[in-house]
């Protein structure tokens, strides 16, 4: 049988696929598998951050649509440059063995983070990276790169940029020498959901093709997947919301009749006005997950206001009501809200419409519960805007129990 894998075209992602290749055709001889490299979104666009181009997802969509289109049988990424929801009829093998999840300061003459000058300057096309940085060090410059490993050793070179981070699994990989590494701490710097390990993504039909790669899967890593993408999930992390977690196993089967883990994640607001930080404990990813999302929560996040629009006329809405509109980060709202209304906002605020009408619900209310909570994870000041009165036939109080 022939399976062909698709990939990035960078030199890291090709070396990724090519571990992934010779594993297979070491492990199964009968059986052909070849590389094909597939050019993706975050290869083409370079000049913007990714949180402006779409985040995760821009690293993954043309090799999905490969997969869906059986161009294609295998496709490997990085875990961390996954969207927590696949398209459907697309799933991913479990996780195989973490390489080193940890950042690194690639340093042009520091020796480490502490010994950089004051005001110093730091590439990184990471919205994560940059806050924790900045947590560490108020004073750092931090200048937006982004481009392969290579480009961006080079940009610094350059730019005379004092240092970059990368991370540490793309350097061992690659096998850099001659670079003058510091390794971050996770204590100090949680890594990205997931980094360090890859993700082979599958159709959900291909069982045999799963149950060989599945063969390699390693217990801690899969578990480590699930609970730092779940934390991912729970707080509605994307491009916007930098976030970290990192999960390891506390204790062997010789000493507790039960594995524990902890998860150490991070949150920092939309404004990085507040970075929030937990440690939890459990056996299940899960319950670590929705613990840990838990804890950021009452850390972080922003007041959700549930306002009533009055009665079609802009004229009718009670002062209070109008001062939340023009003062919110985000507008979640109605069908039957006046749009001249909206027009009030701030420049920047971000609109959301949920409008439902019979048969034709734009979000079920289960699924705008849930938006309202992400959402205040992201910002400070939400509004959800309802036509007339939000708790008359406007399923306010189900929201505010929420």
């Amino acid at each position: 049988m022939k399976y062909i894998i698709g990939t990035r075209g960078s030199r890291l992602a090709v070396a990724q696929a090519e571990s992934v290749r010779a594993t297979l055709a070491q492990a199964y001889p009968e059986d052909v598998f070849e590389l094909r490299i597939i050019k993706t979104t975050g290869d083409i666009n370079l000049d913007k951050p990714l949180h402006e181009i779409g985040g995760k997802g821009v690293f993954v969509t043309e090799i999905e649509a490969k997969l869906l289109s059986y161009e294609i049988d295998i496709g490997v990424h990085s875990m961390k440059d996954m969207p927590v929801v696949l398209p459907d009829g697309l799933t991913l093998a479990k996780a195989w063995k973490r390489a080193d999840p940890r950042d690194v300061l690639i340093l042009r003459n520091a020796q480490r983070l502490e010994d950089l000058p004051q005001g110093a300057s730091i590439g990184t096309g990471s919205r994560r990276r940059e806050f924790q940085l900045k947590d560490l060090r108020p004073d750092l410059r931090i200048i937006s790169i982004r481009g392969n490993i290579d480009t961006r050793i080079r940009k610094m070179e350059e730019e005379k940029l004092d240092g970059i981070v990368l991370a540490a699994a793309a350097i061992q990989r690659l096998h850099l020498k001659g670079l003058n590494i510091c390794y971050m701490e996770l204590a100090k710097m949680p890594c990205a959901p997931a980094q360090g390990i890859l993700a082979m993504e599958i159709r959900e039909s291909d069982k045999k093709l799963a149950a060989m790669l599945n063969s390699f899967y390693d217990e801690d890593a899969f578990f480590a997947a699930e609970a730092e993408r779940g934390f991912l999930n729970e707080i509605d992390g994307g491009c916007n919301v930098p976030a970290a977690a990192f999960c390891c196993k506390l204790s062997d089967e010789s000493e507790a009749l039960q594995k524990i883990y902890q998860m150490h994640a991070m949150l920092a607001s939309h404004s990085a006005t507040k970075l929030a930080n937990t440690l939890v404990c459990g056996t299940r990813p899960d319950i670590l997950a929705q613990k840990a999302a838990i804890d950021i929560r009452r850390q972080i996040a922003g007041t959700v206001s549930l306002v009533g629009a009055g009665p079609g006329d802009i004229g009718l809405i009670t002062v209070r009501g109008l001062n939340a509109v023009k003062e919110a980060d985000c507008i979640i709202y109605d069908r039957l809200v006046p749009i001249r209304l909206l027009e009030e906002a701030k420049a920047n605020c971000q609109f959301i419409y949920v409008g439902k009408e019979a048969h034709n619900h734009t979000l079920n209310q289960a699924e705008i519960n849930r938006l309202l909570l992400q959402k205040s994870m992201q910002y400070s000041k939400i509004v959800r805007l309802k036509g007339g009165d939000p708790f008359v036939f406007g399923r306010g109080g189900e929201e505010a129990l929420y």
